[in-house]
């Protein structure tokens, strides 16, 4: 498996807008919580995993937890995530959360 995963952002709020970014997987805690560093405009240390009441995201750095809906749900999640860590930001994550569920690593 290759070591990073590459990703696309964009969103309707930023026209023309595109950028990349990569995720590089830090490992498991347990089978359902993944530990990533996503790296883009920003980078962030990211844990991910599921409960009884659904998928988290947690970045211990911003002292910043959420849910979340379905990780490739992209309207939601970057709904979420903007709000908690700015437009840029909360794209980057959310579209960084779909890849990495599109190539089974969450």
């Amino acid at each position: 498996m290759d070591l990073h995963i590459h990703f696309q952002c964009s969103d309707r709020r930023l026209p023309g807008e595109q950028w990349e970014g990569w995720i590089e997987p830090l490992g498991s805690l347990r089978s359902t919580v993944t530990q990533l560093q996503i790296h883009s405009r920003s980078g962030f240390f990211v844990i991910v995993g599921d409960t009884n009441f659904g998928h988290f995201i947690c970045l211990p750095d911003l002292s910043i937890g959420s849910y979340l809906t379905d990780y490739t749900d992209l309207f939601w999640n970057k709904e979420r995530l903007v709000e908690l860590i700015g437009l840029v930001d909360g794209i980057t994550v959310a579209c960084a959360l779909k890849a990495a569920h599109r190539v089974g690593l969450i």
